[in-house]
């Protein structure tokens, strides 16, 4: 399981790249995302890390409970963060 120090680790890089002048890292992060996880696991990271929403906003959005999307949040966060390190390898 992915530990809640990695995640806000993570969470960080993520955030930091968005906030970076250097667009072209932002692309490569939101593209990797896009080829790596559905639609809906793109949505919630960039709703919860970029746009600042809680997980009570982002369940209201979804019409699922708040446990659904937090499940959803950090499986999409581990399976991104597996499939970028894969890719290194």
């Amino acid at each position: 399981a992915l530990s809640s120090a990695a995640s806000d680790v993570y969470k960080r890089q993520i955030f930091n790249c968005v906030q970076s002048e250097d667009q072209k890292e932002w692309f490569d992060i939101r593209h990797d995302m896009l080829q790596h996880l559905s639609k809906e696991e793109t949505e919630i990271i960039l709703a919860h890390i970029v746009f600042g929403e809680t997980f009570q906003d982002i369940s209201n959005y979804y019409n699922v409970s708040i446990h659904t999307i937090k499940s959803k949040y950090f499986r999409a966060i581990k399976k991104f963060q597996k499939e970028r390190r894969d890719d290194c390898e």
